[in-house]
């Protein structure tokens, strides 16, 4: 019979050969990532599904505020709106996002194991999380993690399979109507068709390599055609290809800024990109059209924070080989890692788990303590408790002014009751709008005069701010102040 110290060695020799330090760093990661993800513009996906599901218009911008809106703005996230309105609990759907974003990291994680062991694959997943974080919080852009791996994995194991242009085509439609992160799917059939073409011009035989490439050009074709499938159309395209040269939000989205060395979330992308590029995958000819899409996704995230984690879902497969390579064979340094054959039984069961525990932990999180479940922690949560009180009972919603960062969770939480001033969609609000609403909360002169023009009688906005100082200053009274900001009502003689 083995002894005790005998069975305790046999057991840490197992973890190891098995690759489970890898799977404990996956855990703490996702986990990590699980509770440090607070909501912010996801209350408005809900609060939008609502309206939808009340008989709404699908295509359009829906009217939560009382200020002007660009005219023919257009909704282009309703599918993910009612899906994540349909349970009509914000746990539950945060529940689901999670499910689906898990679903598509899982997709990159199974993609690196394809081609090398588990100890790269899950090392690298544990890399590409660190760079992914931010982008990892409940929003219906997030839903992308998903589609833009599911339309690389399509496109990678076509072979000469006919079922391609039908399953891309199936996934284009889906995508286009729940985020405007689809055009990404438009052009991976392209990237992966240069390099034929590229070789078929070189070797004289053009022809040829079209005839063998035939699916993927149609599939490239049909990537353009299928998204026209929404309500409104051709729309969709401008507003999709005209955010980045959309003024307002690019003064005002900060997730639009570009991603310099320098920059907060530049200096983690960038070390990324370094460590990918240190493993020379232009080694590899016959991988031409990853390559393509690996130069053109690192562009992309240069030139807009927002576009950061396509570069690291196409590259973490490459991180994983590379790693591998730095860590040597078994019996090196790799043993203390863990390095098993992608093989292994456990290679996919582990994770899969452990995104089956982070989506069963979402409904948990109103049960927690707030500073860990962290569903509101930076939503006016008393704030809007207390104007929900000292609301009229009317069939009109009442006027307000709003911090902008917290539109989205008024109108979850008050949305037939109240007409916020602005929310989180920063397209929609007029030109004019903005200016208002800058010129307001910063109390610039000749501004504060317009809150008692349009009716408004209650105002939501941080500590400190101009306007608040402004406001008690003229009278207006702190209905109730909280560690999040204050709530000010105007006195009924002003």
């Amino acid at each position: 019979m083995s002894t005790a110290a005998e069975q305790a060695r046999d057991l840490i020799r197992n973890w190891h050969e098995r690759g489970w330090t890898q799977f404990l760093a996956l855990l703490l990661g996702v986990v990590s990532v699980a509770l440090s993800a607070p909501l912010d513009d996801f209350w408005l996906s809900i609060a939008s599904g609502r309206e939808l599901l009340a008989g709404a218009d699908l295509g359009r911008a829906l009217p939560f505020t009382h200020t002007p809106m660009v005219e023919g703005a257009i909704n282009p996230q309703w599918g993910a709106q009612l899906l994540f309105a349909i349970s009509d609990s914000a746990a539950l759907a945060v529940a689901v996002q999670v499910a689906l974003v898990a679903s598509g990291l899982l997709l990159i994680y199974w993609r690196a194991l394809t081609r090398t062991s588990v100890m790269g694959a899950a090392l690298a997943m544990l890399v590409a999380l660190a760079v992914l974080k931010p982008f990892l919080i409940p929003r219906v852009q997030a839903l992308s993690l998903l589609f833009f791996p599911v339309a690389l994995l399509l496109i990678e194991r076509r072979g000469q399979g006919r079922w391609l242009p039908i399953a891309y085509g199936a996934l284009m439609l889906i995508w286009a109507n729940v985020h405007g992160a689809f055009v990404l799917g438009q052009g991976l059939p392209l990237a992966f068709l240069i390099g034929p073409l590229v070789n078929g011009l070189r070797a004289r035989k053009l022809q040829s390599h079209v005839r063998e490439n035939w699916p993927l050009l149609i599939t490239a074709v049909i990537a353009l055609l299928v998204p026209l499938i929404n309500p409104v159309g051709p729309a969709l395209y401008s507003y999709a290809y005209g955010q980045a040269a959309n003024k307002i939000v690019l003064q005002l989205a900060t997730e639009w800024d570009p991603a310099w060395p320098w920059t907060e979330f530049g200096a983690p992308y960038w070390a990324f990109g370094l460590l990918v590029v240190a493993g020379r995958p232009w080694r590899h000819p016959h991988r031409s059209g990853e390559l393509f899409l690996l130069v053109a996704t690192f562009i992309m995230g240069v030139m807009a924070v927002r576009s950061l984690p396509w570069f690291v879902l196409t590259s973490t497969a490459l991180l994983a080989e590379q790693i591998c390579r730095w860590l040597g064979p078994p019996g090196s340094m790799s043993r203390a890692a863990g390095n098993v054959p992608a093989t292994g039984g456990s290679a996919l069961a582990i994770p899969i788990v452990i995104a089956v525990a982070a989506v069963l932990l979402q409904p948990l999180r109103p049960l927690l303590p707030d500073s860990i479940g962290r569903l509101t922690p930076i939503m006016p949560v008393a704030l809007v408790d207390e104007l929900e009180r000292q609301l009229p009972d009317k069939s009109s919603r009442e006027p307000i002014f709003n911090y902008q960062g917290w539109g989205g969770y008024i109108a979850y939480r008050l949305g037939s009751r109240v007409a916020t001033f602005v929310d989180g969609r920063i397209e929609t609000p007029t030109i004019a709008t903005w200016d208002t609403y800058l010129g307001l909360i910063h109390a610039k002169p000749g501004f504060i005069g317009s809150l008692a023009g349009v009716g408004i009688k209650w105002v939501i906005v941080g500590h400190n701010t101009p306007l608040q100082t402004t406001l008690e200053s003229s009278g207006w009274r702190v209905a109730l102040a909280t560690p999040e900001g204050v709530l000010m009502e105007r006195r009924a003689d002003r």
